[in-house]
């Protein structure tokens, strides 16, 4: 069922869409920070924080799903495969994905007003989910040719 699932053009559809909103997204949010950081010389808003977290809080979810979907039904197979590059760079994503939203909830916990500056260098990475908009016009393709 899960791996029905998984080969549906609606669940590859919905994971393509999920990409490209959390493209924009991560472009969106640095062109805020940026924007903060140049204007107010810190960082954004707790009100703006806290929509921020929903919705990386969101991307990861779905992301895991996937993941974890996926592990279900190719098991450790999808780390050798014909895809295992895309794979393996899927899985650091969410890996540090997961990692980085531990540390923020672990913080915010802790802290009413966490600084979560030394958390950049970690956030950085979130601009690797860029690169998976290049997956997609893979994808696509394929789907193309399936239809």
């Amino acid at each position: 069922m899960i791996h029905k699932l998984l080969e549906s053009s609606t669940f590859r559809v919905s994971i393509f869409a999920t990409i490209f909103l959390n493209t924009v997204f991560v472009i969106i949010t640095a062109n805020i920070d940026m924007d903060d950081a140049l204007t107010s010389g810190h960082a954004t808003n707790n009100e703006r924080q806290t929509w921020r977290l929903i919705a990386e809080s969101s991307f990861t979810a779905i992301y895991c799903v996937e993941l974890l979907f996926k592990l279900k039904v190719h098991g450790l197979y999808l780390f050798v495969d014909s895809d295992f590059r895309w794979n393996v760079f899927d899985f650091m994503l969410v890996i540090f994905s997961v990692v980085d939203l531990a540390f923020i909830f672990a913080i915010s916990s802790a802290w009413k007003r966490p600084n979560l500056t030394f958390l950049r260098a970690l956030r950085i990475l979130k601009f690797a989910r860029v690169l998976r908009v290049v997956r997609i016009v893979k994808c696509v393709h394929e789907l193309k040719l399936m239809m």
